[in-house]
């Protein structure tokens, strides 16, 4: 992958990140009145551009690193709980000393969706808090309730290492077993995830002025920022989500929306970014590791600020709705995700040493050959 198309990818995940972040800080259990409503929608917006994402940098490094069944597996898990092993224990100690300070903020449904539970626990520590077939009904690890699109994220990982890695005759049999148990939810935002998959792979022969791809950028821009007022009247295309103080019917033709001009965006920006039109030396290095580091702070950032905002709301000095409330809030969270992330990257590194040790996994193999 280019250098500068990596660049912009890590660019546009930390924005995703930071969408969601100030939309879920405009919550009115901690803070009111700073964060404009219209910006509401956008967090849904911001979800389908992660799972879009996902599934192009899945099919990059399955393509050139992650070749072979066990490393795919390796390097997924590792990345998947070198955050969740930290996320899950903070959950539990931020709610913990939460409920503890201010009980009765706890109690509302939007800190707490759902009653604390160990199968909430239990369930994300596996992934499997959103398959239907478990009956959870959106259940979640205390109050981190943005941790239900990892539950998503694990699922369309096995199902791309079993439709690249397994006999073809396993992969049909096995997927839609998948799919089936996992439930509509989860089948419902699975084409986002594998448009982004089918995008890394589509190949563009077509020379065309470099004009026509910026016009192509800016167009896509502008239908990702315009995509829950394209999709007003198309209410009926939704699939019913159990989050929230009410279930959610999520607009699906929002996120096919969003997923379709999002792709466009990454199509002409691919085009772009090429040594011949945008050399890489316009890059500094420091600003490259600037990104770099932004981009390490979005997995974080998105599975840890939701139980670290209403810890911090309930212990803020200052009143929630005011702009000292929110800025207490906000920091004290960016805080200790920037601490934090460091953390992750080693436990990343130790895991992908660890996990060949104790399965018995080869780290490396010399084909990619079917398993099964």
């Amino acid at each position: 992958m280019p250098e500068l198309l990596s660049l912009y990818l890590d660019v546009i995940r930390f924005l995703a990140a930071g969408v969601v972040f100030i939309g879920h800080l405009g919550i009115p259990s901690f803070s009111s009145g700073f964060i404009p409503r219209w910006l509401e929608p956008y967090g849904s917006v911001a979800v389908a551009v992660f799972f879009v994402l996902s599934g192009f940098v899945i099919a990059h490094v399955s393509a050139h690193k992650e070749t072979t069944a066990t490393s795919y597996a390796i390097a997924r898990l590792s990345r998947l709980y070198s955050v969740v092993l930290i996320a899950l224990p903070l959950t539990w100690i931020a709610d913990t000393i939460g409920a503890t300070l201010a009980p009765e903020f706890y109690l509302s449904r939007w800190v707490m969706v759902k009653p604390v539970s160990l199968e909430g626990y239990a369930s994300a520590a596996v992934f499997l808090n959103e398959w239907q077939i478990f009956g959870f009904h959106g259940i979640e690890p205390g109050s981190n309730g943005p941790y239900w699109s990892l539950s998503f994220e694990a699922t369309y990982y096995a199902i791309a290492g079993i439709a690249l890695f397994a006999r073809r005759w396993i992969a049909v049999a096995a997927i839609p077993a998948i799919l089936l148990v996992a439930g509509s939810t989860v089948a419902a935002l699975l084409p986002l995830w594998a448009l982004g998959f089918g995008l890394y792979h589509l190949k563009i022969g077509a020379r065309l002025h470099p004009a026509v791809w910026w016009g192509l950028i800016v167009v896509s821009v502008v239908g990702v920022a315009c995509a829950p007022e394209l999709a007003r009247g198309f209410e009926r295309w939704w699939v019913n989500f159990p989050w929230g103080p009410a279930p959610m019917r999520r607009n699906l033709a929002q996120d096919y929306l969003t997923g379709l001009f999002f792709s466009m965006n990454i199509i002409a920006v691919r085009q772009v970014c090429t040594p011949v039109w945008l050399p890489a030396a316009t890059w500094s290095l420091a600003a490259a590791a600037a990104i770099r580091w932004l981009g390490r702070l979005t997995f974080p950032l998105y599975c840890m600020h939701y139980p670290l905002f209403a810890l911090a709301a309930s212990a803020n000095p200052f009143p929630r709705a005011t702009l000292a409330g929110l800025v207490f809030t906000a920091g004290c969270t960016l805080a200790v995700v920037i601490i934090a992330t460091p953390v992750t990257g080693w436990l990343n590194r130790r895991l992908r040493a660890e996990i060949p040790r104790l399965t018995g996994w080869p780290e490396r193999t010399a084909a990619s050959g079917p398993i099964g």
